[in-house]
């Protein structure tokens, strides 16, 4: 469906809702949310139901049991994940000449291994508000007919948030160094 960007959460929400300051270029949040959106909403929603919700927001339409699942739901989501995406960003500013990193008169520059942490937690966040909405979702998957909609060739939605991380590839052993491998050797 060709429609112009649309953003789920707007700009005072955000800054209420995100650990940011109210001076914040808005300019640098927007390709974070919308990656957001693309990345960790559309899957968990499949692509009907997201289709559905961003026409409705599109059209000044939304409403309940859509709302509610905007409004206590998938914005948290949205917020938390554009966090994590723009936190190593938000400090430095692509020009013409390379690549600046931007210093306030009244601050200091945080080392990348501290954005790191920060943009972890951020992402803990995201995944904890993904976890509710997957959870509400499938809780109440009748109030959603969308959600339950399968297109051949579109995306499908989530039903589950979390992984184990368990490596299920050939056998690893050690080589005669003692470093580790992954292959048949």
């Amino acid at each position: 469906m060709a429609r112009d960007e649309i953003l789920i959460v707007r700009e005072e929400t955000f800054k209420e809702l995100a650990p940011i300051s109210d001076d914040m270029d808005w300019d640098y949040v927007t390709p974070h949310l919308l990656a957001a959106q693309d990345k960790w909403v559309q899957p968990v929603l499949g692509q009907p139901l997201y289709e559905k919700i961003m026409t409705d927001l599109t059209a000044d339409s939304l409403a309940d049991p859509y709302l509610t699942l905007h409004n206590d739901f998938i914005k948290r989501v949205v917020i938390w994940f554009a966090c994590y995406t723009g936190l190593p960003f938000w400090g430095i500013k692509v020009v013409n000449s390379g690549i600046i990193q931007r210093i306030v008169d009244d601050g200091t520059p945080v080392s990348l291994t501290d954005i790191d942490k920060l943009s972890e937690m951020c992402r803990g966040q995201g995944e904890f508000y993904k976890q509710r909405l997957i959870d509400h979702l499938c809780a109440n998957s009748a109030d959603y007919p969308e959600y339950l909609e399968y297109v051949s060739g579109e995306i499908s939605p989530e039903k589950t948030n979390y992984s184990g991380g368990l490596n299920l590839e050939s056998y690893t052993k050690p080589n005669e160094r003692k470093a580790w491998y992954i292959g048949d050797n």
